[in-house]
C-alpha cells in the first residue's frame, strides 16, 4: 500500500483555507475547530492537516454528525458548517431546522444554484 501522502486525492482544499482556519481564534474567539466528515478517515485526515485542523472525525454517517453536533452544542455554543445534503440533519440538531426542513432547504438551494448556472450560460439578449 502506498504511503498516505502518495494516495490519490479526490478533494483539495482552497488555497486560503488554512489562513481562514487560523484567523478564527484571534479574530472571532473560536476555541475549537473540528472536521467531521463522511469521507474516509484517511481523506478527512489529509484535508484537515492541509488546513490546520487537528481534531478529525472521518467516516461519519449523517446520524454520527447529528450526535457529534448535539454533544458539542451541549458543551458550548457551536457553529456547524456543512457542504451537502448529508449535513442537513446535523444543522437540524443545532436547533435551527428539523431534518426534513434541512433536506428540503438544501434541495431548494441546489435548484436555485442550477437555475442560476443555466441563466448565466444563456446567450445575452440583444
Amino acid at each position: 500500500m502506498p504511503p498516505d501522502d502518495a494516495t490519490p486525492r479526490s478533494d483539495e482544499p482552497r488555497d486560503d483555507s488554512r489562513s481562514f482556519v487560523e484567523h478564527l481564534a484571534p479574530r472571532h474567539g473560536v476555541t475549537r475547530v473540528m472536521l467531521v466528515s463522511g469521507d474516509r478517515a484517511e481523506e478527512a485526515r489529509y484535508l484537515a492537516e492541509r488546513v490546520g485542523i487537528t481534531e478529525i472525525h472521518g467516516g461519519q454517517s449523517p446520524e454520527d454528525k447529528v450526535r457529534i453536533v448535539t454533544d458539542e452544542t451541549a458543551k458550548a455554543p457551536t457553529l456547524f458548517v456543512g457542504d451537502g445534503i448529508n449535513d442537513a440533519p446535523a444543522i437540524a440538531a443545532a436547533g435551527f431546522l428539523t431534518p426534513v426542513a434541512g433536506a428540503v432547504a438544501q434541495e431548494a438551494i441546489d435548484v436555485f444554484a442550477i437555475l442560476n448556472a443555466l441563466r448565466a450560460a444563456r446567450s445575452p439578449a440583444r
